[in-house]
């Protein structure tokens, strides 16, 4: 007698390897705005064996050949096969729409994983540093002169005290976020190190949430603007920068607002709960 399976809903966040369709908006719209350059060093990255696990190519199995027969790409038998044929392009010259054709109707024709959208949106914020406006949020030791008038009233940053601060903690961080986003939205983290700005970067992207279904009869907007919102850790500093909007005209739908607004909510508390911790 067979058992049936139980599913039972999780506050968990996505995890790296849940895939998105080859053929999805998100997925063509984060590919087709990076270089031909960017889209082949990229592809290297993900088939680096410290992100394979993550970034699993279509490989050649006997039970598909039947299946394969019809695709434009002959499935490779081994990741290192894959690299060498990205390297290849990268040695001659050629347009971009070559690369991104292989990989969605190839190599990753079974779908791009959320860890490689992430590696493939952070890989343009790097390549176009100015892309993003940002606002910046400061643990600092706050105080009160204790006074009874409106002036006396306002709190003032003690800049003495800044170097003893505690500093960020980027996982940290994020395990408090997620723990607060989770109720509201099913998310995806993605945390990288960027040695040559001295920063750790997290990326937050949002796949669902409940309270972004249109209304009945309405036009759908869920898969306009952004859906991601970045957060800048740089070292031994007690900033944190949260993306606002992106200067290159791409618009910032329902989601990416709604999306935002948790973000920098929950980040302004867990800041407030540090600062009080602080004083007391």
């Amino acid at each position: 007698m067979s058992r049936k399976t139980l599913t039972v809903p999780t506050n968990a966040a996505l995890p790296h390897i849940q895939r998105l369709p080859a053929d999805s908006p998100d997925v063509a719209k984060t590919l087709s705005r990076l270089s031909r350059q960017s889209l082949l060093e990229l592809v290297l990255e993900w088939l680096d064996k410290k992100n394979r696990a993550f970034c699993k190519p279509y490989l050649m199995r006997a039970s598909d050949e039947d299946e394969d027969e019809e695709s434009p790409y002959t499935p490779a038998a081994s990741e290192e096969e894959i690299v060498e044929a990205y390297k290849e392009l990268k040695g001659r010259k050629g347009g971009k729409r070559e690369v991104a054709d292989r990989i969605v109707e190839g190599d990753w024709r079974h779908g791009i994983t959320m860890y490689q959208l992430a590696m493939a949106e952070t890989r343009y914020l790097l390549d176009h540093p100015n892309s993003l406006r940002w606002n910046a949020l400061q643990l600092s030791k706050v105080t009160g002169s204790g006074g009874s008038s409106a002036e006396d009233n306002i709190e003032v940053i003690d800049e003495s005290t800044a170097t003893s601060l505690p500093r960020f903690n980027a996982t940290t961080f994020v395990l408090n976020l997620q723990k607060e986003v989770a109720p509201v939205t099913k998310a995806h983290y993605y945390i990288t190190r960027v040695k040559a700005f001295g920063i750790s970067l997290l990326r937050v992207h949002i796949h669902d949430s409940p309270y972004n279904q249109p209304l009945p009869g309405a036009a759908s907007t869920a898969s306009e603007g952004s859906k991601s919102v970045f957060l800048v850790f740089p070292d031994d500093s007690p900033y944190v920068y949260v993306s606002l909007a992106t200067n290159l005209g791409q618009t910032v739908g329902m989601e990416g607002r709604s999306l935002r607004k948790v973000v920098v909510d929950v980040s302004y508390l867990i800041i407030y709960i540090c600062n009080t911790l602080i004083h007391g």
